[in-house]
């Protein structure tokens, strides 16, 4: 009982092989502060996920590139919307939600294998927007219709896999992040309507 350092009390390194990646030059500098505690709970987990190693196989880099894929069409569709804006507090709420889209894209893209990033080239863009986004309520069907395609695509991609497995709990990941964006997008339609 003389010995003087009973628990190793160094901190821990929560991601010993994924390296966060850096902030793009188009994100705001808000957001790029926050290195430390990421704006999207589904980023961090997601990163958790990858130290496990299971999404390297094919199954698991499709449903990364389909969900990386969602994200990036509901980021230029909240793009479009967040441009459409009627108020500053509008602009903010979308810029929030628009940050953790990111980060969690980011996320993706972290775990993005050389499989995967071949997947991702064979795939189309998404569609161009539509002439009318620039009208708010407009704008707001456009995300409100990617985020349902979204979820009906990520569904159906991990609706075979088995429970428990990393890509079903990727699919689940993707899916809290989409509905939580929905809710967000009803309430302030809601709140507008009031």
């Amino acid at each position: 009982m003389n010995d003087p350092e009973p628990f190793n009390l160094k901190p821990r390194r929560l991601f010993p092989r994924w390296r966060r990646p850096e902030p793009r030059s188009g994100t705001s500098p808000a957001s790029s502060t926050l290195v430390d505690a990421p704006p999207c709970p589904e980023a961090e987990r997601l990163y958790r996920l990858a130290e496990a190693g299971g999404l390297a196989d094919a199954a698991g880099q499709a449903i990364v590139v389909a969900a990386l894929q969602v994200v990036r069409c509901l980021e230029a569709r909240e793009r479009a919307l967040a441009a459409a804006a009627m108020s500053l507090a509008q602009r903010e709420k979308m810029a929030a939600l628009l940050a953790e889209l990111d980060a969690f894209a980011r996320a993706l893209e972290a775990v993005l294998g050389e499989s995967g990033r071949k997947m991702l080239a064979m795939t189309p863009p998404p569609p161009p927007q539509g002439p009318d986004d620039n009208l708010w309520w407009f704008a707001l069907a456009e995300a409100l219709q990617a985020i349902e395609t979204g979820m009906q695509r990520i569904g159906a991609l991990v609706a075979g896999r088995p429970r428990g497995s990393l890509a079903r709990t990727l699919g689940s990941l993707t899916l809290r992040l989409l509905r939580r964006h929905e809710h967000a997008l009803l309430a302030e339609a809601e709140h507008w309507m009031a």
